[in-house]
């Protein structure tokens, strides 16, 4: 499994941050205006692209509501990494950022900046007042850009949430906002894990669940863990989510080496390198149930133990891997038995013959110890 090329697909991953601030007489001494500001790099040579209003559009001392979306670059198309700065609902400015920054250790702050969570300062600090922050998992469009959508649409409360489905008799989740929906041969019962009360079983054709939406930012940090059970010697995929031309992250088997893979892709195009952490040849048994753990963690420039991805097997490290341009799509589901690349597909491709139990995913990197007490 190395490249599954399908049709093209324009959705972007993205986010928006919604808010209300009052502006400060001094602080945009030159325009007069909003800004959103992003960076390039993490070093004295960044470029700081900038989508900003017209001169003289921040009144001092009024409220103004403000929203800035981003939507995460994609190989290939020229209409992502894009900024928009709206103001009481109406478009400012626009820029672009095809290279942006992370830092998965960094808090949001509001009043000002710091560049160190142990920090009691801000720098830029802010002399006015906030109200009514947000934050969603998706570049929001412009016709809900304005001072009255401060809503959370598609039921995510406060982003993507750690979430869990049991997958005994239903493909209903914990946090009762993402559940599977079923296709094909996707069949309940009994058969689980010690101490689990079922799992769902896959025909290795038809058969697979679909989410409501996307579980996981795969642009940042995150953790899937599962158990699984196959039933045939096959390359194919337990649980997936997906971009239009692969998947952000495969949990996979390989056929050659009779082992379990995490795998994830680079560029969403036929070029795509495929970083894969692996377990060692013929430690992936047929017909018995595995607990896996796949744990990725976001690239930050000049941190050298960052964009890294971990197997786990039954508590055990068995394979790492580096993917420094990892891959998202926010339109795509998260999918069992299979893997899809339209959140419209009725049928899978990399079928599953085998089950799935309890699935979980989180929005942080599990470490070792965490990994461990899964199991």
């Amino acid at each position: 499994m190395r490249n599954h090329p399908l049709p093209e697909h324009t959705k972007t991953a993205g986010h928006s941050h919604n808010l209300e601030s009052l502006p400060d007489p001094e602080r945009f001494s030159g325009n007069h205006g909003w800004m959103f500001q992003t960076t390039t790099t993490n070093d004295a040579a960044a470029d700081f692209p900038t989508a900003e209003g017209d001169s003289n559009t921040a009144a001092v001392g009024t409220w103004a509501h403000l929203l800035v979306t981003y939507t995460a670059p994609v190989d290939g198309d020229s209409s992502t990494g894009v900024m928009s700065l709206y103001q009481n609902g109406t478009l400012m400015g626009t820029a672009t950022n095809v290279t942006p920054q992370y830092d998965s250790s960094m808090p949001l702050t509001i009043g000002g900046c710091v560049n160190s969570v142990d920090a009691t300062t801000p720098y830029a600090a802010f002399p006015g007042s906030v109200a009514d922050v947000h934050t969603y998992p998706y570049a929001m469009p412009s016709d809900q850009a304005g001072a009255d959508s401060v809503i959370v649409p598609m039921g995510w409360g406060n982003g993507m949430p750690e979430d869990e489905w049991k997958l005994a008799t239903s493909g209903t989740d914990t946090a009762a906002l993402n559940p599977f929906t079923a296709s094909g041969t996707a069949t309940y019962g009994t058969d689980a894990p010690s101490g689990m009360a079922g799992s769902v079983a896959f025909d290795g054709n038809t058969g697979f669940l679909k989410s409501k939406q996307s579980a996981v930012n795969t642009l940042g940090d995150y953790t899937v863990s599962a158990w699984v059970k196959i039933n045939s010697a096959l390359g194919t995929t337990a649980v997936c989510q997906g971009t239009t031309q692969h998947q952000a992250f495969y949990l996979s088997y390989d056929k050659p080496s009779k082992a379990w893979m995490f795998q994830t892709t680079t560029t969403n195009d036929e070029n795509s390198d495929f970083p894969t952490a692996e377990g060692d040849p013929n430690t992936g048994p047929i017909g018995t149930w595995t607990h896996l753990v796949a744990a990725y963690r976001a690239p930050i420039t000049g941190k050298s133990n960052t964009g890294s991805m971990a197997l786990y097997q039954n508590g055990t490290l068995m394979g790492t891997a580096t993917n420094l341009s990892p891959q998202y799509d926010s339109s795509m589901p998260l999918t069992i038995g299979g893997c899809v690349n339209s959140a419209a597909a009725t049928s899978p491709y990399l079928a599953f013959p085998g089950s799935v139990a309890d699935l979980h995913v989180y929005p942080r990197t599990l470490s070792a110890t965490e990994v461990g007490a899964l199991h």
